[in-house]
């Protein structure tokens, strides 16, 4: 008999373990509560009685699984998050060299003209258009880079330190 109530909880423990994402750690206790009850209630029939240390096992175990259970699934939700930033940044990267390529043509388009200007005024008009770009130019360059380093700090992890004497040496 006690076989049967022992296979039972472990499947109803499992059970609710497979559905865990949709419970808190309390419902399931109070769910395993109500199994452990009913078992009792099966025992007291053969005169049996659940070990209290069984109990405290089964909720240690459903803690552990819940607890493993919420680190893997921050670990995704953080690996997600990464990987979203990853590719907000190289969209950011990939546009800002876009605007920094079409500057840059600008650039050369109007030095081109340069050449060709006839009139002093033609000329101071070709020569403010072209440090507009260069500006332009340059903060294209600038938000390129900062998209690069905030790119390379999502990536980083940690750094361990040795500071054991004996490993290298004094």
């Amino acid at each position: 008999v006690w076989s049967l109530c022992n296979d039972y909880l472990k499947l109803n423990v499992a059970l609710t373990l497979k559905k865990m994402k949709d419970y808190t750690l309390d419902e399931i206790y109070h769910e395993l509560t109500l199994e452990i009850n009913y078992v009792q209630k099966c025992l007291n029939i053969y005169h049996y009685k659940i070990d209290q240390k069984y109990i405290e096992k089964l909720f240690a175990y459903v803690k552990i699984k819940v607890e493993q259970y919420q680190e893997a699934k921050e670990e995704r939700e953080r690996l997600a998050e990464e990987k979203k930033a990853q590719q907000e940044y190289a969209r950011a990267i990939k546009q800002a060299q876009k605007e920094e390529e079409r500057a840059q043509f600008e650039i050369e388009k109007r030095q081109a003209k340069l050449q060709e200007a006839k009139t002093q005024e033609q000329l101071q008009k070709l020569n403010d258009e072209i440090s507009k770009l260069q500006e332009a130019l340059k903060d294209a360059i600038e938000r390129r880079e900062r998209a690069l380093s905030m790119a390379q700090q999502t990536k980083s992890g940690y750094v361990y330190v040795i500071s054991n004497i004996g490993s290298f040496g004094e």
